[in-house]
C-alpha cells in the first residue's frame, strides 16, 4: 500500500486484473471468507453486460491513506467487480470531504468512469464524511439502491441501519457508497449488482426496458 502524505489520492496497481479487464481474479482472502454469509450472484450472466464498462473503487480511510492500516474492503469490492467483467482501477484517499469530492469529480468528468464505488466513511463517526462528499458531487440521488443495500445489510446485522451511504448520478456516472468493512461492502454491492447493467445503460441513453 502506498502512503499518502499530502491528502492526494493514489492508484493501487497491485490487484490482479486492474485496468486490463482481461484477467478475472478469483474471489479469495477476505472476500472468500465471507462467501458463506453473503448472498451470491450468478456472475456468468452479468459479464457480457459489463465488458464495456469501467469502474473505480475508492477507499476513504485516514489510516489506509497514511499506510498504517491495510485496505481490505477496497480489494474485496474490486475483486467482485472484476469477476463480473468490469475494468477496475483503485484509489485511496483520507476521510476528507473536499479531497474525496474533488476525486469524484475528476473520475466522472475527466476520466469518464461509468461506475464509482466508495468504500468507507459512511457511518456516524466525526470523520465519516463520504455521504456529504458524494452529495456535493451528484446531480440526482438514486435512493432505491441505497435502500436495497441497507435492507440487505439488516438481514445480517441491525447495525446496517447506521450506514448513511448515498447513491447518485453525476452526468453519465453512477456513484455508490458502501460501508468500510469487507462484509458490509461486499454484501451491499451484491444486493444491487444485478441492477447495474440496466442502470448504466439508462445513463448512456439506452432506455429500452429488458424483459
Amino acid at each position: 500500500m502506498h502512503s499518502i502524505a499530502d491528502g492526494s489520492s493514489v492508484r493501487d496497481p497491485t490487484l490482479p486484473g486492474v485496468r486490463l479487464g482481461v484477467r478475472r481474479a478469483p474471489l479469495r482472502g477476505p472476500m472468500a471468507r465471507q462467501a458463506g454469509r453473503s448472498r451470491r450472484v450468478d456472475m456468468s450472466e452479468l459479464k457480457d453486460d459489463r465488458q464495456r464498462h469501467t469502474a473505480t473503487v475508492v477507499t476513504a480511510s485516514d489510516r489506509s491513506a497514511a499506510g498504517t492500516r491495510e485496505d481490505l474492503s477496497g480489494p474485496a469490492v474490486a475483486e467482485l467487480l472484476i469477476a463480473t467483467g468490469f475494468r477496475v482501477e483503485r484509489e485511496v484517499v483520507p476521510d476528507d470531504r473536499q479531497v474525496l469530492a474533488a476525486l469524484l469529480r475528476r473520475l466522472a468528468d475527466e476520466d469518464g468512469q461509468r461506475l464509482i464505488v466508495v468504500t468507507g466513511g459512511t457511518g456516524l463517526a466525526p470523520r465519516d464524511v463520504t455521504p456529504e462528499a458524494t452529495r456535493d458531487v451528484i446531480e440526482r440521488e438514486v435512493p432505491g439502491l441505497a435502500e436495497a443495500m441497507r435492507a440487505a445489510g439488516r438481514a445480517s446485522t441491525p447495525k446496517a441501519a447506521l450506514s448513511r451511504g448515498v447513491c447518485g448520478i453525476r452526468g453519465t456516472t453512477l456513484i455508490v457508497d458502501v460501508p468500510g468493512s469487507v462484509r458490509g461492502a461486499t454484501e451491499s454491492l451484491e444486493a444491487i449488482i444485478e441492477l447495474l447493467p440496466h442502470a448504466l445503460d439508462l445513463l448512456e441513453g439506452t432506455t429500452e426496458h429488458r424483459a
